[in-house]
């Protein structure tokens, strides 16, 4: 052991050395361990006079001593590693637990809203129709709202239609009620607000599985609820106009029924189509191919540029050029619309005419993107009757004459 001494100008006390490092004791009577260039005090009157040990070690009893140190150390910092592990895990759950509690909330208030929405109306709320697994491997069900008329005389059988929210493939909820739906209550038709799984939790088709899985399940067990099994109908907005589209364009498609999610034997092809503001292209509508984060690569589970043949196959135009026997169409779209091009409604319409389909377009003049209270938001959701001014008319009355002409 070799232990070299500077001293400041006062004799130094040469303390106990193990391996690199240094046991000192210090005026305090307290010990401390310390390594490489060592402060000590000098054994005369001034004790807080600074000089400097430097070490150098050697030899078996040296080594083992480092060795011993080292491994100290090491468990030092794994405990600490450990330690800070464990906090972040408590953090993350107690995030988890304040997102759960704010989702709640924000459920509940979604359902006070439709409550006063759906006054007069016989609603049912929650008929599940489907279970999946969510990204944490626990089952949740996939549900649907029932709204009917509540008129003495209106048992049913009623004609469906299926409603499909928007909000980008990644917001909303099946408890939004618009209140233009009303008009389709009092035209005698039973609506069913179906819920799907969003982006963030399943890409594409997982959305289109759910939706195929509930016209099963309706056609399996609406006569126990007054509806009837042979006239379904499918109106959606935005993100649920695509859905909608594809649902009219892609019946029997095995890799897009879904079928492990029950009713197998059923149809899940609709008896029309009514389609609002829909992405027809999502090569199209993606404005950055690259980029993983537009709202159509958060559907597809990648950059759309990165997986083209899906972007093109999850497209109600790639299905309705080639379809034969799709039901009739109605598309409506603005033409002021910023978020989806009035020409993607102009695309599907040519390729439905094309393949010899029904299908006819309304030009919404000055019409902007629809938004139906889709979007909820940090807790705030956008308001139910936006736009309604340009969008009344169409689809309070076209609408309407559309699907009775076809379901009822």
């Amino acid at each position: 052991m070799k232990v070299l001494v500077r001293e400041m100008g006062v004799k130094a006390l040469p303390l106990l050395v193990l391996g690199s490092w240094f046991l000192v004791l210090d005026r305090h009577g307290s010990w401390f361990m310390t390594a490489g260039l060592l402060p000590c005090y000098s054994t005369g009157s001034t004790l807080n006079t600074p000089c400097f040990a430097l070490m150098t070690a050697s030899g078996p009893e040296d080594a083992e001593l480092r060795l011993s140190a080292e491994r100290a150390g090491q468990l030092r910092k794994e405990e600490e590693l450990e330690k800070r592990r464990q906090a972040a895990a408590q953090k993350e759950a107690a995030k988890a637990s304040e997102r759960a509690q704010r989702a709640q909330h924000q459920e509940q208030k979604v359902r006070e809203e439709a409550a006063v929405t759906t006054a007069g109306l016989n609603v049912q709320w929650d008929k599940a129709f489907a279970t999946v697994s969510n990204k944490e491997g626990e089952a949740r069900n996939i549900c649907f709202d029932l709204w009917r008329a509540s008129r003495p005389g209106t048992d049913g059988p009623f004609p469906v239609v299926v409603w499909l929210h928007g909000g980008g493939w990644k917001f909303g909820t099946h408890h939004t009620m618009p209140a233009f739906l009303h008009k389709f209550v009092d035209a005698g038709f039973a609506i069913a607000s179906v819920g799907y799984r969003k982006s963030g939790e399943a890409a594409f088709p997982a959305n289109l599985h759910d939706c195929k899985a509930a016209v099963r399940w309706l056609r399996a067990n609406g006569q126990d609820f007054g509806l009837s099994k042979e006239r379904i109908a499918v109106l959606g907005n935005s993100a649920g106009a695509h859905l909608a589209s594809l649902l009219g364009t892609t019946a029997g498609i095995a890799e897009l029924e879904g079928g492990h999610l029950g009713h197998e034997q059923e149809s899940s092809a609709v008896d029309a189509v009514v389609a609002i503001a829909g992405p027809a292209d999502l090569w199209q509508t993606c404005g950055n191919h690259d980029s993983p984060k537009t709202l159509e690569a958060q559907l597809l589970g990648a950059a759309v540029g990165t997986v083209p043949d899906l972007a093109r196959f999850a497209s109600p135009v790639t299905h309705a050029a080639h379809a034969a026997a799709l039901p009739p169409f109605l598309l409506l779209h603005g033409d002021q619309d910023e978020d989806v091009p009035f020409e993607q409604s102009e695309l599907l319409l040519q390729a439905l005419l094309s393949s010899g389909s029904e299908a006819s377009l309304i030009r919404i003049a000055g019409g902007k993107h629809p938004n139906f209270g889709d979007r909820l938001q940090n807790g705030a959701d956008v308001s139910l009757e936006s736009a309604w001014d340009a969008w009344s008319e169409a689809l309070e009355q076209s609408a309407v004459r559309f699907l009775q002409r076809h379901i009822c």
